[in-house]
């Protein structure tokens, strides 16, 4: 691991434009303990994908992403494209709103320590979620999740971090419908409503909510939560338990696991993506196991 090559693609954006001094900081750290690396920028949306994939092709030992779950999910895409055996590693850096590829792997919260996890870090191998439209980390989904998410990445009001989620929660339930879906969970089908379905790979999405506490990163299946037509005081009242996972008991939520897991809707409903929102249903997952080798703290991974 000592020596790695780091291509750093940081998302200026992130974190209402924290991602603008973050770059500063992760130079100063890095040079000083003789680090080879480059710092790249984001310019426009879908450009993390392109850069990810340049590092690919140069031969970089890792890729950093540097921003939110969003940044995590764009980067990730572009490691991905490259072919199972001749993919680099990846790392984390977070500041953006939700964080929850770091909550989710232990990575620190703060940018100097999540940077010092890069100075002789462990590796750990996890499952990726693959859906027609890309690749998934964290979480896909529709409904609810999509909703939020949609609303996040549009806000631009005072709040930070955890809160600009919590606030964007607030503002979903009031217009939430419950919706006709088709769910197929490797090959067994149900019809329902429901309010949101997560397809979750970790356990941690929407700032630190714990929707299947259960799930784990490299068992090979996906964890599907579904919300169903609770209603808005109810969901209100019970969300927040889910921080802590004291949601799971309530007769709304129902959880699956699986291989593969396609959702149908009477109407064309919009798909998160980590912290990105494009595409609309039918949506159609499934896991790809150990296929992704993440640079975390040494107390937590393997050595390389």
């Amino acid at each position: 691991m000592d020596a790695m090559s780091y291509k750093v693609i940081v998302n200026p954006a992130a974190g209402k434009g924290k991602g603008r001094a973050a770059g500063k900081t992760i130079s100063e750290i890095l040079t000083a303990h003789k680090k080879e690396f480059e710092i790249f920028h984001t310019k426009e949306p879908g450009h993390g994908i392109e850069l990810a994939q340049k590092a690919l092709e140069d031969g970089w030992s890792a890729v950093v992403a540097v921003g939110g779950d969003g940044t995590v999910g764009e980067v990730l895409n572009g490691v991905m494209r490259g072919e199972e055996g001749e993919r680099c590693c990846f790392g984390f850096i977070p500041i953006g709103t939700g964080n929850d590829f770091a909550r989710s792997l232990n990575i620190p919260l703060n940018l100097e320590e999540a940077t010092k996890v890069l100075l002789k870090p462990g590796k750990k191998v996890m499952d990726i979620g693959r859906e027609r439209e890309g690749f998934f980390a964290i979480i896909t989904g529709l409904g609810f999740p999509a909703e939020v998410m949609a609303q996040a990445n549009a806000y631009g009001g005072p709040l930070r971090g955890s809160l600009v989620i919590t606030w964007c929660v607030l503002k979903t339930i009031k217009e939430l419908k419950a919706e006709a879906v088709e769910l197929t969970v490797d090959g067994e089908r149900e019809e329902l409503l429901a309010k949101a379905i997560f397809v979750l790979n970790t356990p941690f999405t929407g700032g630190g909510l714990q929707i299947v506490p259960h799930a784990v990163i490299d068992d090979g299946f996906l964890d599907i939560a579904v919300m169903g037509d609770i209603s808005k005081a109810g969901l209100a009242v019970t969300l927040p338990k889910a921080y802590k996972g004291k949601h799971v008991g309530h007769p709304a939520f129902s959880f699956h696991r699986g291989k593969k897991v396609s959702i149908q809707t009477e109407k064309p409903l919009r798909k998160l993506f980590d912290g990105n929102v494009y595409g609309q249903s039918p949506l159609e997952a499934e896991i790809l196991p150990q296929a992704l080798s993440v640079l975390v703290p040494a107390q937590e991974g393997a050595e390389g």
